[in-house]
């Protein structure tokens, strides 16, 4: 039994193992620290412009036929806006929520809630453009992702900080 001891303990690993053994484990916890990418949409967006058209001709622009602010936030894959605007006299909130998916410049919401209950349980598609601060969310989109150009709405965004 005593020889067992005693050739344990003259047993060396060579340097090689050693050197591999310990990028090893210094690359597994180098990579545990690193944080998932977030998506280049994710953070808090203010609406600066929008556009309603409908038969080819502008029903609504913003700013123009009514003022006010409209804030979307996008988190991991939930959405959330809410806004108050004001047409003539009359002061309109604005809010809904729920998940989405993003494929590229291929966008779609799932409506679990909205100030318009008709909106709720529906799943628009968008095309969405992000360049720096600036988001475009253009819909709706048909299947194939193509937009009808007599009938569509175009939102422009800029990220908050």
């Amino acid at each position: 039994m005593n020889k067992f001891f005693s050739i344990m303990r003259t047993v060396v690993v060579p340097s090689f193992i050693l050197i591999t053994i310990i990028t090893v484990m210094i690359s597994i916890i180098f990579l545990s620290c690193i944080q998932p990418q977030s998506k280049p949409i994710e953070g808090a967006w203010n609406l600066v412009y929008s556009q309603y058209i409908a038969e080819g001709k502008i029903l609504d622009k913003f700013p123009g036929n009514y003022t006010g602010s409209d804030i979307k936030i996008w988190a991991k894959n939930y959405f959330i806006f809410v806004g108050r605007y004001k047409m003539d006299t009359t002061f309109v909130d604005n809010y809904g929520g729920g998940t989405f998916t993003l494929d590229k410049n291929h966008y779609q919401e799932t409506v679990l809630y909205h100030v318009a209950n008709d909106w709720v349980g529906t799943k628009p598609k968008m095309l969405l453009e992000v360049k720096g601060d600036s988001l475009i969310q253009t819909y709706p989109v048909d299947d194939n992702w193509q937009i009808n150009k007599n009938n569509y709405t175009v939102e422009k965004y800029i990220k908050l900080k």
